[in-house]
């Protein structure tokens, strides 16, 4: 039996990849801080995922097939990473991303392709981690696999280019429900590959413990490779109606987003990349999810959970913003659920920019505190 150490196990793609190892019979160890439910069958151990001292007394004595770890983004990080879990086990899987190529160049990427794209500082830091590893892993008596997935998705996520915080994506759906327009890059052209997390994760399981995976780096990606109005389509068609897009190149809608700048730039290109690698040394790896399908069991799961971690207004008002620059007049506030609290209403106004609500909210927020205190005396 195999055993597979993995830092992180709750999120998209760790639980993902966690489930498809316990599935396929291997002993799985999550490392995690504990705040979420680990997945059923995995071992946890609690720690931060810094407290390298704590971590070593946890496990002492322990050996693993293979350690994957999905929290490292800085090139410190992997150093220390690296160091550590070197000592146990034979084979290192850093999750890097298909966005370390020069996306400017519009090309099929494979794995030798050119790199990188400089505009984008997570392309560039996934990079500098990449070459890192190759470095260190050269002079250790550890091996390196780095795995490139593409845009990886499951019921908490809307395969879009620039959306809400996740566990509020389920506000692009509130927002075609409404009639309000979807901002689209380019007219939403832009193509990459996308699949869902469990597709994912037969892939990444496919390469651990495997020695012909050594020293090599993969695209673990899907074959499908849909443009982002394509994505809207689908999810329009599910719910039922129509909707309406309002078309900006990257510059403007950077300009007008700027705490957002990095991702749009950056997703203002095409990334369409071969899988051909993966599926030589993971024969059964073929993606079993269609767009269509995987993007139904998305809507519905937010719209059959009351929208999960309910409605991001902040970005629904940067979209609002937008496309009231380009002459679109029905765009206002919404309560898309019944529930909006007085906080969301103000941060959907003071990212629009509407001073004359911001202020009427500030002042019924201080008249509440005094009512509140004049309660208590």
């Amino acid at each position: 039996m195999r055993k597979v150490l993995i830092i992180g196990g709750t999120g998209l793609l760790s639980g993902a990849v966690a489930s498809e190892a316990i599935r396929q019979g291997m002993d799985v160890t999550c490392i995690n801080r504990g705040k979420h439910v680990s997945v059923e069958g995995a071992h946890t151990i609690v720690s931060d995922k810094d407290d390298y001292e704590r971590l070593e007394e946890k496990l002492k004595g322990l050996y693993f097939d293979a350690v994957v770890d999905f929290l490292v983004r800085h090139k410190e990080e992997l150093q220390k990473s690296f160091e550590h879990y070197s000592n146990y086990t034979k084979q290192y899987v850093f999750i890097s991303t298909t966005m370390v190529y020069n996306s400017s160049l519009d090309m099929l990427f494979d794995e030798d392709a050119p790199k990188v794209q400089s505009q984008w500082p997570y392309s560039v830091e996934k990079w500098e981690c990449e070459e890192l590893l190759m470095k260190i892993a050269a002079l250790s008596n550890c091996n390196y696999t780095i795995v490139r997935p593409g845009i990886t998705y499951d019921d908490t996520r809307i395969p879009y280019d620039i959306m809400p915080t996740y566990g509020k994506h389920g506000t692009l759906v509130a927002r075609i429900k409404a009639g309000k327009p979807i901002i689209a890059l380019n007219g939403g052209k832009y193509r990459c590959n996308m699949m869902r997390a469990e597709d994912f994760a037969r892939g990444v399981v496919g390469l651990l413990g495997v020695k012909e995976a050594y020293n090599e780096a993969y695209n673990v990606c899907g074959d499908e490779c849909p443009s982002f109005k394509q994505v809207l389509d689908v999810v329009a068609s599910i719910i039922g109606v129509e909707y309406k897009i309002v078309d900006v190149t990257a510059k403007v809608y950077a300009e007008m987003v700027p705490s957002r700048q990095d991702d749009i730039l950056g997703r203002s290109f095409n990334y369409v990349c071969s899988n051909k690698k993966i599926k030589t040394i993971c024969p059964t790896f073929s993606p079993q999810i269609p767009l269509e399908e995987g993007l139904k069991r998305v809507v519905e799961a937010y719209v059959n959970s009351n929208y999960q971690q309910g409605m991001d207004y902040e970005w629904d008002a940067q979209c609002d913003k937008v496309a009231k620059s380009k002459d679109v007049k029905t765009v206002h506030f919404i309560d898309y659920i019944g529930n909006a609290s007085l906080n969301d209403k103000m941060t959907y106004y003071r990212v629009g920019g509407n001073k004359f609500f911001l202020v009427l909210f500030k002042c019924i927020r201080k008249a509440q505190k005094i009512i509140s205190l004049l309660h208590k005396r």
